[in-house]
């Protein structure tokens, strides 16, 4: 019995280590995404200022090089990078929740292309 009761407490024990390194992983990769939309929002701000003194000027074709040379690429870029979290919200158990995300997480980091779906 009292083996048991050791046992018990040890495995809940790892549980919840396991639970805290999940949710510090997912911590770390939560401050990540959002340093990447400040310095987003702040490449996207520059951007509207180039292109709004293109337009200015009525430099078309100076805006259409640009256009094609700095925002087609960019565009094609954030669709590959997007991350594709279909009903994580439907998620109830934060533990699975919190895997889940961290797992996609990493898996972009490491550009590996997934999307996951929750009815």
């Amino acid at each position: 019995f009292v083996i048991s009761q050791f046992l018990l407490k040890e495995m809940k024990y790892k549980r919840n280590q396991e639970e805290i390194e999940t949710y510090y992983e997912y911590t770390l990769k939560i401050e990540a995404i959002n340093n990447e939309m400040r310095k987003f929002r702040h490449d996207y701000v520059n951007i509207l200022t180039t292109l709004s003194e293109f337009i200015r000027e009525d430099d078309m074709p100076g805006l259409r090089d640009y256009f094609n040379k700095n925002i087609v690429p960019m565009k094609d870029n954030l669709q590959m990078n997007a991350i594709k979290l279909n009903g994580i919200e439907n998620l109830k158990v934060r533990e699975i929740k919190g895997l889940i995300t961290a797992k996609i997480l990493r898996a972009q980091e490491m550009n590996i292309p997934i999307s996951i779906e929750i009815p």
